[in-house]
């Protein structure tokens, strides 16, 4: 609730963001290359849209079936 009352407060949405970040990187694309803002807004982008993870995500089930009981042989000396 706190962080929408900011976005309106603030005008800054996720949509202003994308944008300002894409325009970023056309920017720095552009007549005089500055490669290290084009590829910090590039990354931030591919971040958001799931491009590459740093964590792969997982779902599912998983059983354990724990066997207790079992005696073990001796060992040899």
């Amino acid at each position: 609730k706190r962080q929408a009352d900011r976005m309106k407060r603030t005008e800054i949405t996720q949509e202003y963001v994308l944008n300002s970040l894409k325009s970023v990187a056309d920017r720095c694309m552009g007549e005089r290359l500055d490669s290290s803002g084009a590829n910090k807004s590039l990354e931030l982008l591919g971040k958001h849209l799931k491009l590459f993870t740093e964590k792969v995500e997982q779902s599912g089930s998983l059983t354990l079936n724990v066997i207790t009981g079992i005696e073990h042989a001796p060992a040899d000396d």
